[in-house]
């Protein structure tokens, strides 16, 4: 089953009139010479560097049919367009520049952005060097706290066998041996 247009009535359709049109893509030309887009895509093209003025930039500033430009009634315009393409071919201060303040501007903060990474990054390999550290220092302390209660545990018994040596000897002592102390 085909599906059939919907007729539209001429008098529904909405036609510009040709001196609204012409004045559209007067104003656009003079916007694209003046590296002053309003399209959005336009701008961007601006940023990256990627504007060219040509007759399809033209027609999308201006808000226009891709089509419109096609007849003799706005050949002049045509003409217009591609002699303006010629003349910024030919005088470079008024071609589209590629570098722009906006784009130095990024690249300067891009830079900085890149040296407070690196700042960063060199932190963080501080912070971990200093983990590690830590982690070391918190196992040797654990090693001293169990030498030391090892240590304190030898201590107690010398000392448990010194006095039963002394013990011993005041016993020898008393049954008359010659014991020497010490």
């Amino acid at each position: 089953m085909a599906l059939r247009k919907k007729k539209i009535s001429p008098a529904k359709k909405l036609r510009r009139k040709p001196e609204v049109i012409r004045a559209q893509v007067l104003a656009a030309i003079e916007r694209l010479k003046n590296n002053a887009p309003e399209n959005t895509e336009l701008r961007a093209e601006l940023i990256r560097g990627k504007l060219r003025f040509n007759e399809g930039n033209v027609i999308i500033e201006s808000g226009v049919g891709r089509s419109t430009l096609n007849g003799p009634t706005y050949a002049d315009l045509k003409e217009q367009i591609k002699n303006t393409k010629e003349e910024l071919a030919r005088n470079p201060k008024t071609k589209v520049k590629s570098v722009t303040q906006s784009q130095q501007t990024i690249k300067d903060l891009e830079q900085e952005l890149n040296v407070h990474v690196e700042q960063v990054k060199s932190h963080w390999v501080n912070v971990d060097r200093l983990e590690y550290e830590l982690r070391e220092l918190g196992r040797s302390t654990a090693r001293y706290k169990l030498d030391t209660e090892r240590y304190k545990t030898l201590l107690t018994e010398a000392k448990f066998s010194i006095s039963n040596l002394k013990a011993e000897i005041s016993e020898l002592k008393g049954q008359g041996s010659n014991v020497v102390e010490f």
